[in-house]
């Protein structure tokens, strides 16, 4: 039995399944990570007919630099970082940036992810251009 709320756990169970950077995690960090950002209130998630059908998890931080540091930094500065973001469609994860849009994130100056495709390196974007796209399909 796990120490860890089950809304936490099916977090977990959801972003092992639909996020590869995690499958090599032991189980007791990616719940520990998981229960991190939903303890600070840096969890957005989704649920359909009781499951989990998608997640973001981000945090702000000052400078590109505090992006790499794995110590759970959140300074609550101009730059969001997000960990995670992920959904089984598009209108969800769509969903999920106007929740945390509406959960602080438009106080943001840029926003920020490591991206698979490009061996983990980070991607910034002004946080008013994401908005266009996402809400306009604007560049």
């Amino acid at each position: 039995m796990s120490a860890y709320p089950k809304t936490t756990v099916r977090v977990a169970a959801f972003v092992r399944r639909h996020w590869k950077g995690c499958r090599r995690w032991p189980r007791q960090l990616l719940l520990a990570w998981v229960q991190w950002f939903i303890d600070h209130n840096r969890f957005q998630g989704i649920t359909e007919g009781g499951r989990v059908v998608g997640v973001a998890m981000y945090r702000f931080v000052d400078v590109e630099e505090d992006v790499t540091q794995h110590d759970y930094r959140d300074t609550g500065g101009k730059l969001a970082f997000v960990a995670l973001c992920t959904g089984k469609t598009a209108g969800i994860m769509r969903h999920l940036y106007h929740m945390a849009m509406d959960a602080g994130m438009k106080a943001c100056e840029k926003i920020c992810w490591a991206r698979d495709k490009h061996c983990g390196r980070g991607s910034i974007y002004n946080i008013n251009t994401l908005h266009r796209r996402f809400n306009y399909g604007q560049r």
